[in-house]
């Protein structure tokens, strides 16, 4: 840390920052950027904590348990903890139930309401879905002004941050030239990105992909009166089969990882212009928003170094 010359507070958020995995609340200034906690119908929300006390609830009967065996301490007390046990185990079915007909409700289907529940609350796919987007509320995130033009791309974006950081007053300048450095550092991974996905577009075609699954299909149903030279061409194709699956995973990650910078960037340019367009109001207080753009700031660097790491262990795999 010191060699680094990382903050303290960066050194703090780091350390506990919310998992990636994590289900159930989390302090707001700690999460990722994205998370929906905030937006998940207040039914939800209760649901969540219900299962996060049940399973506090389980962990602490058994570990008393456990200390009062130890302590030789048993009769009545375990047993009461384990009835404790029972009575909670016993709501199961009913909650079960409640939370079936409340997904039934909103629209959602058994697998959808299941995976409600226990999906993480940071920015993910699942939430993008537009019958999960449905019953969510509000982002809460400062909108664009019609005035100014939209960037689409990551380069956009960037130009957009440095045009809006230059119009920030004196006194926020220097976030101002953070927020300018760290875009400038994920529209070139962004980029990157945007090549490796055009790359692999070509590579994983469909068509190609349903065309080599077509004919290992037919060879498969041959395969009782194959020669050598059959099971060597079946062999192939499953190769290449294989191979088309392969990229079209990394295709898939790729675009994924590309819409991840991408949507960090419009989340950063409309914090940097809600920040310059709050400043001109007199007695304006911009602590809340100038804390959001450091966290996030922070938040993108973190991105950018695992990003690059990632990168490194690929090329040095390929080499």
């Amino acid at each position: 840390t010191h060699r680094r010359k990382f903050p303290w507070k960066r050194v703090f958020t780091v350390m506990f920052r919310q998992p990636r995995r994590w289900i159930f609340w989390w302090p707001r200034p700690l999460r990722w950027s994205g998370d929906v906690w905030d937006r998940l119908p207040t039914a939800m929300r209760r649901y969540r904590g219900s299962v996060a006390a049940y399973t506090a609830w389980v962990i602490a009967g058994f570990a008393g348990a456990i200390i009062m065996k130890a302590r030789g301490i048993g009769g009545y007390v375990t047993w009461g903890l384990f009835g404790l046990f029972v009575v909670g185990a016993s709501t199961l079915p009913a909650f079960v139930a409640r939370y079936q007909r409340w997904g039934r409700s909103v629209g959602l289907s058994k697998r959808d309401t299941a995976k409600l529940l226990t999906e993480a609350t940071s920015d993910s796919k699942f939430w993008r879905r537009p019958e999960i987007a449905a019953i969510l509320g509000p982002t809460g995130q400062p909108k664009a002004d019609p005035q100014l033009p939209q960037p689409t791309t990551a380069q956009e974006y960037l130009r957009a941050i440095e045009t809006t950081a230059k119009q920030l007053p004196e006194h926020v300048q220097d976030l101002g030239r953070q927020s300018v450095a760290t875009a400038r550092q994920l529209a070139g991974l962004a980029e990157r990105a945007e090549s490796e996905t055009g790359k692999l577009a070509k590579d994983a075609d469909p068509s190609e992909m349903a065309r080599l699954e077509e004919k290992l299909a037919i060879l498969t149903e041959q395969q009782s009166v194959e020669n050598e030279d059959d099971r060597q061409m079946r062999e192939l194709v499953q190769h290449q089969l294989d191979l088309m699956r392969r990229l079209a995973g990394r295709l898939e990650a790729a675009q994924d990882h590309k819409t991840r910078m991408l949507d960090l960037l419009k989340t950063l340019w409309l914090q940097v212009a809600d920040l310059r367009a709050q400043s001109a109001v007199e007695r304006f207080d911009s602590s809340e928003i100038t804390d959001k753009i450091r966290l996030l700031n922070e938040e993108i660097e973190i991105y950018v170094e695992s990003a690059r790491e990632t990168e490194t262990l690929l090329q040095s795999g390929e080499a």
